[in-house]
């Protein structure tokens, strides 16, 4: 049996555990395997451990820093690329070529294989839907997701698919022939993915929990201040913020003011914590708050790099996302109404309201005390009609 060759690329999804199966089943096909960790995926991938499996060196994302080259190469002796597990960041990364590794895939030109792996709901979010729909019509195969329980105990579409299988459709693809295990993905893509809605029952719900992200760190006092105003209107408020962002944002004074626990660790740093999964399960309500450009450009984008945008991509519950008003940061309206078509709900209070003010402040809590009204009533009269 003539051996082939290719590269595989570990990204930081928990499926990452069954790399080492998945070594194995491509060997016993004849192919010989080269991997690239990312960063996340060191946390389940040791570079030793996959060095002894694989008999050649490993590279990671320090490597490939410091030697550019040496990826180059890689590829260049490679047959095909399989990314397995491929996270939602990752398959953002490639869409839109925003990193070393993604560049240096595309730029090789071999054939590339993404086996997806993660929550389900990250998966069905519209913009993880958007970007695989997108690399699918560029002719790029998926293997997967497949359906069953996550590592979360979720159960629908985002698991892994299974080694064997994955390791049989990558020598079939080797071969240049069929395999029905690269259809699987179809029955995964949705027409019009949204977020989920506003339930109607959360009009009555005493003791609202909301879950607020804190996007904006210049908006420190504008933070407070919104706190307030959303507890004085009845909401228990649990703060997460981004670790960069407790020297403006210390989490004790965010703890006073809301009287929750403060979450600051990106889930990442903890394989068994997954906070990004979680924290959305214990609250009615995700807002989004200040947030700037960059931030909604990485919303939109599925990106998660970053703790809030992770929360974002696996959110069960509403998203309502309020705009900073810092005319250098303030997202664009093509932006904001990319993430309404998304089913986000967007709180735009008075433009001339001072950004850290009690006013401001307060328009923001009625906003959405308002919204979570219309939505009650819109329903009511949707079931009435019918």
């Amino acid at each position: 049996m003539s051996r082939t060759h290719i590269s595989l690329v570990v990204t930081g999804s928990i499926a990452a555990v069954k790399t080492y199966d998945l070594i194995h089943s491509l060997q016993a096909h004849g192919i010989d395997v080269s991997v690239v960790l990312t960063d996340a995926a060191q946390q389940w991938v040791t570079r030793d451990a996959a060095q002894f499996v694989t008999d050649k060196t490993v590279l990671t994302s320090s490597d490939i820093d410091a030697k550019p080259k040496q990826l180059t190469t890689l590829f260049t002796a490679s047959d095909a690329i399989l990314v397995a597990p491929a996270s939602a960041d990752f398959i953002k990364q490639i869409r839109y070529e925003d990193s070393t590794l993604a560049r240096a895939i595309h730029k090789s030109g071999k054939p590339l294989i993404i086996a997806p792996a993660m929550n389900v709901m990250m998966w069905q979010h519209p913009a993880t839907q958007r970007n695989s729909k997108e690399l699918l019509a560029r002719h790029i195969a998926f293997l997967g997701p497949a359906e069953g329980t996550m590592a979360c105990g979720d159960v629908g579409y985002g698991r892994f698919m299974e080694p064997a299988i994955i390791a049989d459709a990558v020598a079939a693809k080797l071969a240049k022939k069929d395999h029905p295990a690269f259809e699987a993905v179809k029955n995964t893509l949705t027409a019009k993915p949204r977020l989920p809605a506003l339930e109607p029952q959360l009009a009555t719900t005493r003791g609202k929990n909301l879950l607020l992200l804190i996007q904006g760190s210049q908006d420190v006092l504008a933070s407070y201040s919104l706190i307030s105003a959303l507890r004085t209107r009845g909401f228990d408020v649990t703060c997460a913020i981004a670790p960069e962002m407790q020297a403006l944002l210390p989490a004790e004074g965010l703890a006073t003011m809301s009287g929750r626990t403060i979450y600051t660790r990106h889930y990442q740093e903890d394989v068994q914590g997954m906070e990004h999964i979680r924290l959305p399960e214990q609250a009615d309500l995700v807002m989004i708050a200040h947030a700037t450009a960059d931030g909604v450009k990485e919303l939109i984008e599925g990106g998660a790099q970053h703790f809030l945008s992770c929360i974002y991509l696996a959110s069960k519950k509403p998203v309502v996302l309020v705009p900073s008003c810092d005319t250098a940061q303030e997202p664009g309206e093509s932006d904001i109404t990319r993430l309404k078509q998304d089913g986000a709900y967007i709180i735009q209070p008075p433009a001339h309201l001072a950004l850290a003010s009690k006013q401001r402040a307060d328009a923001i809590a009625s906003e959405l005390d308002a919204l979570i009204t219309a939505q009650t009533a819109n329903t009511n009269i949707s079931g009435q009609s019918n």
